[in-house]
């Protein structure tokens, strides 16, 4: 298009990945097609599989998770997240990240770093998508700490019953709490896997994430209020104290109340529930207490939490992995608790028995009256 020009001139000044591209459409779809030679320099560009530098020039396009269709342009692959640097992140599945221009890539409803927040207003549905909060949202998650606490409290009152009218065998209300919890925890990790279910599939597996204390998706907490990512995690490991907070709370009240205060007699009592709620949420403890640890690489050299996946591992400039790190720290001490009270129990077992100490058996008969004579020792496993 210069006037008098009799020979073409190389795109790019004969720089390499440069080329002539023209736009068709092909079966209904705008597509990017070379060719020889154009008459004007707007139909230069970076040839497929190449994009433009922040010189301006034309660069392979081999970063992962992006892909370069021609002329300059660059299209971010479903399932990974990039802004307008063409720093490369991995979404927790496509449905977050749905692909398109860079800085444009979450789904409808999803926004922050690698789309890991739903927008004010709408609230995750477990597998990826974010749906509007209903009327009645906002007070599942109130609902649902009256229930714990409720629960808490029958669970106790049950106990005390069960352990009265078996003389301290308290294997039946362990054993069925433990088959009930772990049918949960199963299913909490199934609902992790990036599948689609469909209801009443979909509703029980989104419950059972209660259970590995997801509690932002099956409670609807987002309908309340954005929380941050150490946030939620705070909120996580709180709910670990919170149960056995409510469970002392509820024995102090009851031994003062109905057995004038006579604490020694009753503790086993209280080290039977927290003994039974710790053995049977022992795999969802452990699992929730090591999401900080569990990170994985990103196509941009950055390391991610996996649960998390807007917070930066390793990073001494950012607070908010360390700060998950400590809390999570201080969380595993009930597993690490939790162990050493096992071990600290079959060991002496032996002892108690031959010596008949009967306030041994009543504290810690939820080790051992469910196994056989000498097998206490798989308590372990």
């Amino acid at each position: 298009d210069i006037a008098g020009l009799k020979s073409c001139m190389p795109c790019g000044g004969g720089a390499p990945y440069w080329t002539t591209m023209r736009r068709l459409i092909h079966d209904g779809v705008e597509v990017l097609v070379n060719t020889d030679a154009a008459a004007s320099a707007s139909a230069c560009g970076c040839s497929e599989g190449a994009r433009f530098d922040e010189a301006g020039r034309c660069v392979l396009c081999e970063a992962e998770g992006i892909s370069c269709p021609g002329m300059g342009e660059v299209v971010v692959l479903p399932g990974f997240f990039s802004e307008t640097n063409l720093s490369t992140l991995r979404c927790q599945g496509k449905y977050r990240c749905i692909g398109g221009p860079p800085g444009d890539v979450c789904a409808p409803g999803r926004t922050g770093r690698a789309c890991a927040f739903c927008t004010d207003g709408f609230r995750s549905t477990g597998d990826g998508y974010c749906v509007p909060c209903d009327a009645g949202s906002k007070w599942i998650a109130v609902l649902a700490v009256v229930i714990m606490v409720i629960g808490c409290v029958l669970m106790y009152v049950f106990a005390e019953v069960t352990l009265a009218s078996t003389g301290g065998n308290c294997a039946p209300l362990s054993v069925s709490l433990g088959l009930l919890a772990g049918l949960m925890q199963h299913l909490s990790i199934i609902s992790s896997l990036q599948i689609t279910f469909v209801e009443p599939l979909k509703s029980l597996f989104s419950f059972a994430k209660v259970f590995s204390f997801d509690f932002s998706t099956a409670l609807r907490m987002e309908c309340l209020g954005r929380l941050s990512s150490p946030a939620n995690f705070g909120v996580q490991v709180g709910a670990i104290f919170g149960i056995g907070v409510v469970v002392l709370t509820t024995h102090v009240l009851f031994v003062l109340l109905r057995h004038g205060g006579a604490f020694r007699a009753h503790q086993h009592k209280v080290i039977s529930v927290l003994g039974t709620l710790a053995m049977s949420l022992n795999t969802s403890l452990t699992i929730t207490v090591l999401r900080p640890f569990h990170c994985r690489s990103n196509p941009n050299g950055e390391w991610t939490m996996s649960f998390y996946e807007d917070v930066t591992c390793w990073s001494m400039g950012n607070s908010d992995h360390p700060l998950m790190l400590l809390m999570a720290l201080v969380a595993f001490l009930v597993p690490i608790a939790l162990a050493a009270l096992l071990l600290f129990v079959v060991r002496s077992l032996p002892k108690a028995v031959q010596s008949g100490d009967v306030l041994f058996m009543k504290r810690y008969g939820l080790v051992f009256f469910q196994f056989s004579p000498g097998s206490q020792w798989y308590m372990l496993v």
